[in-house]
């Protein structure tokens, strides 16, 4: 007689709750790439606002890129802004080339509790106030795959309901009313292209429906 063997279960891998080489090294580049760009993108808008030009990312990217030899996106700056609001803001602008072609752009400046220029202590201020924020992140999320998540970048409703448009802009009333009439015309325009209906019924029976309805105003 055969002894009974033992039950088995599968075997379940361990959950990963320590840190490796790999999740330390990656984490202290994330840390010193937001390091980086914060200390650089301090000094370009510091630069670009003595010189009264806005800081616009698209305007600035290479720039960011060189001085912090680091592969920059915008998404690096919304990770800073996630962790630390008080230190940038982050607008969407329209932009219109010669063409009358609108393109969207983000505007980047410091919040209003900075003044400009900033002084040596209000950088490292600055500075620490990251440091801090980065070192409590990563402290909080101790899971290995933790990163720093981003905010939602701001965005520009570039497809206009026109009628709603009208509804709200303060026109006069002479522009009004040719708008409105351009409107109408476009709508009878579009109702005249419409394809008519196939007539239903026989000759017969619409012929005997068109003598009725001539009656019926005839009478």
């Amino acid at each position: 007689m055969t002894p009974p063997r033992p039950s088995q279960q599968a075997y379940t891998a361990p959950h990963k709750e320590y840190l490796t080489e790999t999740d330390k090294k990656r984490i202290e580049y994330e840390t010193s790439t937001l390091e980086k760009l914060r200390k650089s993108l301090d000094i370009v808008i510091t630069d670009r606002a003595a010189r009264n030009k806005p800081t616009l990312y698209h305007q600035i990217e290479s720039t960011l890129r060189m001085s912090t030899r680091r592969t920059i996106t915008l998404s690096h700056i919304c990770q800073i802004m996630h962790l630390t609001p008080q230190l940038y803001t982050l607008e969407a602008k329209e932009l219109r080339d010669f063409g009358g072609k609108v393109t969207e752009a983000f505007l980047i400046q410091f919040t209003k509790e900075w003044s400009i220029p900033l002084a040596g202590k209000d950088l490292q201020k600055r500075a620490d106030i990251l440091k801090s924020a980065i070192t409590q992140y990563f402290k909080d999320h101790s899971e290995p795959d933790a990163t720093i998540p981003e905010i939602t970048l701001p965005r520009l409703n570039l497809v206009i309901d026109k009628k709603e448009w009208m509804k709200k802009a303060q026109l006069p009333t002479g522009v009004r009313k040719l708008l409105e009439a351009h409107e109408k015309a476009k709508e009878a325009e579009v109702e005249r292209e419409k394809p008519k209906p196939k007539p239903t019924g026989s000759v017969k029976d619409r012929m005997a429906a068109l003598r009725a309805r001539l009656a019926k105003k005839s009478a």
